[in-house]
């Protein structure tokens, strides 16, 4: 089973998951927005790298803003990663199976997150 675990809900319900440490050293994060007409958007970066893909329904300046808030929170998912590694019970998974992503995709997987404040974040972000 591929987990995948809780980082950060946006104000807007954008949810932030990212995914264990891969043998070569890699994190996947997972951004999911629901929205009224497509039923979620979402996109994939692959971390350490910045490596984006399978970006679907966000708009280029959605995008700029998600590429420049995962950036500035990089360190702090991969040092989230490397604590959950030495201690895997200070972590609650999401089951990602294939199953649970095609009923992600379908807008039928709600599951309790982290609420983050990122205000602030937000507004640092808008001023650079």
């Amino acid at each position: 089973k591929k987990l995948m675990y809780p980082f950060m809900t946006l104000n807007d319900d954008t949810e932030i998951t990212h995914s264990e440490m891969k043998d070569d050293g890699t994190v996947k994060v997972y951004i999911e927005t629901p929205d009224e007409k497509d039923g979620f958007h979402n996109a994939v970066c692959w971390l350490p790298d910045f490596k984006w893909e399978k970006i679907n329904g966000y708009s280029d300046d959605e995008m700029r803003y998600f590429k420049k808030l995962i950036q500035s929170l990089s360190q702090k998912i991969l040092t989230q990663v490397s604590s959950s590694r030495s201690n895997p019970l200070r972590q609650s998974s999401i089951d990602t199976s294939p199953q649970a992503e095609r009923q992600c995709v379908r807008g039928n997987f709600c599951l309790p997150f982290l609420r983050g404040d990122v205000s602030q974040e937000t507004e640092r972000l808008k001023r650079r």
